[in-house]
């Protein structure tokens, strides 16, 4: 049965109340409808959502968030790292007995007092520190405890409490004395804060530690919990012990006990690593009827374990196992779920939470949809992916469980935790949770979301996370900014609803939909939304995908056919309250077309005499309409005549272009339809037809006569190579800037082409912004990224001053990481891209300072950086090595990468996020050239590396390395030591390339990371030391990161 908080009363009502006044300038008034706060337009950080948190906490623990009664510590000041829970529970007395042993560590400087939470009714008999006891209070629910000294950080202790009672059964069942069929059982259900009804605990949901339970109970009972039964102990009396340790950090509120006289069966989960057991306690007179209905159990386990799914069990050196229980429902109880009944659904979204919840937790319970709208979301996945599954079936389930679009208060984000029910709302943490993922596929696509879920998981494995750090991995991974899509679904409330309409076209001998969408909500801001529109004509569908996101946008799609049928989001992709038809409304018109062809280079020039725009639909215009520039001609005069068979428009030119110049042609978005009057969707967004739905906006292309424009000057904004960004550049970038819309400005492709930044071939506002960031007035040097267009990063070590621009991880202290080394004094010439022959380096080492032989890497990031986009990672290096190589000790290897997470050393034995590239300098090893993405080693069958998908792909024996470090100059054939070698690491549009002297050597594409630093790294996978071991290191030099823009 489920009990309820209630409001506040008494000295918790006055205590709220006056937290309330301090923090919260007003709330409404209770009106039996909605809660006494007033939630609609708040923000995630909102006043009143810690307000009612501040309620939750003061009804059932007694003391406000961070406020821990009489203890000068707050929550964060201490971190509890391991749990000995040893008690016994007589299901007669309801009475639980024993003690909780703590191992605390403090986080501050100072910590003299401690303090847990316990239920009220729970007596506390002894607390001892070191076999001594302490003095204590108990303020509330809570247990605040004298410390036998002063703790600093870092340092750690041990706390005793001896404590017994019978539990209060709060909420959904926190600790409940039941039977089944006459028969006594007894089992927890704490979350989300009823931890402390029944033990000693800090709660705290994102505190995790590693926790042993030891449960007494009479001997016929069996005991199910978290992670490995380590043993059973018989005791006197009729009792046995049972002894549960969970290895993998757990939070509070998973920590479980069911106990009662279960038949137990085990299958086996067999995985890469060997077999897993998947236990089940189930009471005898329903182990009939139960048992079928968990045959597909292990099943579930392989189809989410799959890579392209959520990855490996994440507990899975301890087990899965589901113990029966009295409560109606399911928890999900780290390797224990609890579950009161067995349908197919809840039974994998709790196994889901295995990854989901339990292995990584939300942060605080306001973003409880990282557990159960993930767990929700798998339950869809699972009909998906399971044999025999279809997307058909995925959908079917998500439709069953889709969310109300109305709700004026309900947002994903839960800013009200006041009340479990209130958390856990099926239609907001669940449901509208499930759907957010639902829709984020398909803004990301197949392969990237999965990514985003592998990458999430990896970062914060065994942790916890927030909602808007889950945000930020989707950013990272995916590349582009996904703020829009968390506001408008999880922070704000409200669903779009739309209208459309089409009608069929035919233009020459291409056939088009002509579709108009209309987003028509009143209660909330428009959505930006991709959506599928599913064109059939000529008897073919072709799903094409259109953003919108303004009242109404106009699209005009290609078909192979007259089109007979248009469906807006078939594939429901969308949580929408409406997607109705109705008649097409005449829209903009758009450009179709060209000649010459925007981004055309003639080399020879030809003549040309006149350029041709053919339109979607008859247009109004006027001669000045239309313009052409020539880069060093200047404008060019024209006369203008329409065809209205074709719907083209021809520019006759007084006279042919001009060579050797760009000429850029702009048709005004001052043009209008000849029907509705509608302005020209002209922007040449991603090609033709023109236009981003919305009317008004210039069509503007160039195309080049003769030699190509000469490169951008160096630096792009520093237009006069002062050092600085000022008014004096400011006038250079002013005369090119075009504006948005104003036909007499004209756009100069020489000059002012380095100045478009986003290639719409203008350059206009968002040019201006990054110019305006850049300005750093007279006299001080600009940042980097707007002092050089193509540098993000530059160091030759040759300053002196580098170590402090960099940050150095390392796995051992056996290393060195020397920036200012003088690398002649080891007869080494000056590398190929040092200027004035100087030949100070970055120089590292490893294993091979002390006399203990070990496996050893050292990783060096820029500090604080991140890259991403379009760039290219760029060193001069030298490897050496003891002798001739291939001898005890000398083979090591470069290990350099990109989109790396800059916290760790990064190497086969402590993986990372990111693309990293690796190559012994002796070729002594049987994986000479490496390339592991996260924590995986490609293989040649990946047909990643250059050499091919032969076994000797990675080998410097291989044909392809032979000839490519021909010996001599080098000294080993297929390897690059002894040499300088220019090393090269790029992405570009998804696709990494890695090259050693301009020849490929990797080609990844799809890559899973496409933001993150840059490393430089060297690593020994052999633990042997070179003689001599200061004949074997790496030497870095001229080290850039270079962009197309800043």
């Amino acid at each position: 049965m489920r009990t309820y908080l209630s409001a506040p009363s008494g000295l918790s009502g006055v205590i709220v109340a006056a937290f309330l006044l301090a923090v919260v300038p007003a709330v409404a008034a209770q009106d039996g409808s909605d809660h006494w706060c007033e939630l609609h337009g708040e923000g995630k950080d909102g006043l009143c959502g810690r307000a009612l948190l501040a309620e939750a906490y003061f009804e059932q623990l007694g003391r406000l968030p961070e406020a821990a009664g009489e203890a000068t510590e707050g929550v964060e000041d201490t971190d509890i790292t391991h749990c000995l829970l040893d008690i016994e529970v007589n299901p007669v007395t309801e009475i639980v007995s024993g003690s909780n042993t703590l191992s605390i560590t403090s986080r501050i400087d100072g910590l003299t007092a401690i303090t847990l939470d316990l239920r009220d009714n729970m007596t506390v008999s002894n607390v001892t520190i070191g076999g001594a006891s302490m003095g204590f209070t108990r303020p509330g629910h809570q247990v605040t405890i004298t410390l036998d000294r002063s703790y600093n950080t870092g340092e750690s202790f041990q706390v005793k409490i001896d404590y017994s009672g019978t539990p209060q059964n709060l909420s959904w069942g926190s600790f409940d004395f039941g039977q089944h069929a006459g028969t006594a059982v007894v089992a927890s259900l704490s979350e989300p804060w009823y931890a402390h009804t029944w033990w000693p605990c800090k709660e705290d949901i994102h505190d995790k530690f590693t926790m042993d339970t030891w449960v007494t109970v009479p001997n016929w009972m069996i005991v199910a919990s978290n992670g490995a039964l380590q043993g059973t102990d018989t005791l006197t009396g009729s009792r046995k012990r049972f002894r549960w340790r969970e290895s993998y950090p757990i939070s509070v509120y998973l920590v479980s006990v069911a106990m009662t006289n279960y038949t137990k069966w085990t299958e086996w989960y067999n995985h890469a690593g060997g077999s897993m057991p998947v236990e089940f306690y189930i009471y005898p007179e329903e182990l009939a009827s139960v048992q079928p209905l968990l045959v597909d159990v292990v099943t579930m386990i392989e189809t989410l374990s799959a890579p392209t799914t959520f990855g490996e069990y994440p507990f899975i050196n301890e087990k899965y196992g589901i113990a029966q229980f009295e409560w109606c429902c399911g928890m999900e109880h780290q390797t224990i779920t609890s579950q009161g009944s067995f349908p197919e659904r809840r039974t994998v979204h709790e196994l889901a939470h295995s990854w989901w919840g339990n292995n990584l937790t939300c942060k605080s319970w306001h973003d409880i949809w990282l557990n159960e709208g993930f767990a929700r979301y798998a339950e869809a996945l699972w009909y998906e992916r399971r044999p025999g599954g279809s997307y058909a079936a995925y959908l079917q389930h998500l439709q069953e469980y889709r969310p109300s679009s109305n709700g004026q208060y309900g947002t994903v984000y839960r800013y009200d935790i006041s009340t479990p029910d209130l958390i856990f709302s099926s239609t907001y943490s669940y449901n509208k949770g499930a759907w957010v993922l639902h829709m984020l596929r398909h803004v990301l696509g197949d392969t990237t979301f999965f990514n985003v879920l592998a990458s999430y998981r990896q970062m914060y494995t065994g942790g916890a996370a927030d909602t808007d750090e889950f945000a930020a991995v989707v950013a990272a991974v995916s590349g582009r900014p996904i703020d829009w899509f968390f506001n408008q679904w999880v922070y704000a409330n409200g669903a779009p609803y739309y209208r459309f309409g089409w009608e069929t076209e035919q233009i020459g001998t291409q056939h088009w939909a002509r579709v108009c969408v209309e987003q028509y909500q009143t209660s909330y801001p428009n959505f930006k939304m991709p959506i599928d529109i599913t064109v059939t004509g000529g008897g073919t569908p072709v799903t094409h995908v259109v953003e919108q996101q303004a009242d109404t946008q106009w699209y005009l799609l290609p078909a192979s056919g007259a089109v007979t049928r248009v469906q807006f989001d078939k594939d429901t992709w969308i949580l929408r309250g409406a997607g109705t038809a109705v008649s097409y409304i005449e829209g903009p018109p758009k450009l179709l077309a060209t000649s010459p062809a925007p981004g055309t280079v003639f080399d020879p020039a030809p003549e040309i005499t006149a350029i041709e725009l053919w339109f979607s639909e008859p247009i109004s215009y006027t001669a000045g309409d239309f313009s052409v520039t020539g880069s060093v001609s200047g404008p060019q005069a024209f006369s203008v005549n329409w065809d209205a068979a074709s719907y083209k428009i021809t520019l006759s030119l007084a006279a042919p272009l001009a060579a050797d110049q760009v000429w850029t042609v702009q048709v005004a978005g001052t043009l209008t339809s000849s029907a509705g009057a509608k302005a020209l969707d002209g922007e040449l967004v991603s090609g033709f037809p023109s236009g981003d739905g919305v009317p008004g906006g210039n069509a503007v292309f160039s195309f080049t006569l003769g030699q190509s424009p000469p490169p951008c000057s160096d630096p792009f904004a520093d237009a006069d190579g002062d050092g600085d960004v000022d008014q004096a550049d400011f006038g250079a970038f002013q005369r090119c800037l075009t504006g948005d819309g104003d036909p007499q400005e004209t756009f100069d492709g020489v000059g002012c082409r380095c100045f478009d930044h986003d290639d719409d071939w203008d350059v206009d506002e968002i040019e201006l912004s990054l110019m305006l960031a850049c300005m750093s007035g007279p006299g001080i040097m600009a940042d980097e990224a707007c002092d050089d267009q193509w540098t993000l990063l530059a160091d030759e070590f040759d300053a002196g001053t580098s170590a402090g621009n960099w940050t150095v991880f390392a796995s051992s202290a056996d290393y060195t990481a020397d920036f200012a080394f003088d690398y002649s004094t080891r007869g080494i010439p000056s590398a190929p891209n040092s200027t004035g022959g100087t030949t100070i380096g970055l120089h590292l080492t490893v294993n091979n300072n002390d006399s203990t032989p070990e496996t050893a890497a050292v990783s060096l990031f820029p500090s604080g950086r991140t890259f991403s986009g379009n760039y290219t990672l760029a060193f001069d290096m030298w490897m050496n090595y003891a002798g001739t190589g291939n001898g005890v000790g000398t083979t090591e290897m470069m290990n350099a990468g990109i989109n790396a997470a800059d916290t760790q050393v990064i190497w086969p034995s402590n993986p990372g996020n990111g693309v990293f590239m690796a190559v012994t300098g002796d070729g002594d090893d049987t994986i000479d050239y490496r390339c592991d993405v996260g924590s995986t080693l490609l293989a040649p069958s990946s047909g990643a590396y250059a050499a091919g998908t032969q076994s000797t792909a990675r080998d410097n024996t291989d044909p392809y390395y032979q000839s490519l470090f021909p010996s001599p100059p080098f000294e080993t054939q297929g390897s690059p030591g002894k040499q300088w070698v220019r090393v090269e690491i790029a992405q570009n549009a998804g696709t990494v390339t890695w090259k050693l002297n301009g020849t490929p050597i990797v080609n990844l594409t799809g890559a899973a990371y496409t933001a993150g630093n840059v490393m430089l790294g060297y690593m020994d996978l052999f633990s042997s030391i070179s003689v001599p071991p200061e004949d074997t290191f790496i030497i870095y030099d001229n080290v850039t990161v270079t962009a197309s823009a800043p």
